[in-house]
């Protein structure tokens, strides 16, 4: 959808046909696509760890379902943050 949905754009406004007059508009959107995949890519990382690190050993410990596992840890990460934030070096 991140591909395909620009590219529709772009044909339906004539971006491809004449692509020589539209190449700042061109750049950006490839810019903006690859930023918004960045992000994409950066929070399903994020909750891949969260679930590894914190979610699995929650739900071994206390006997929970996935849906209160996920309770419960966001319930834990509101109380401290910053707990659950890590720095690298």
């Amino acid at each position: 959808m991140l591909i395909v949905i620009p590219l529709m754009f772009m044909g339906a406004s004539g971006w491809m046909k004449n692509s020589s007059h539209h190449v700042a508009g061109i750049a950006g959107g490839m810019i903006l696509l690859i930023g918004t995949a960045l992000i994409c890519v950066l929070l399903l990382v994020s909750i891949q760890t969260l679930a590894r690190d914190f979610l699995v050993p929650i739900m071994a410990l206390e006997n929970l379902d996935f849906a209160d596992g996920w309770n419960r840890l966001i319930g834990l990460i509101r109380v401290e943050p910053g707990r659950y934030v890590s720095i690298c070096c």
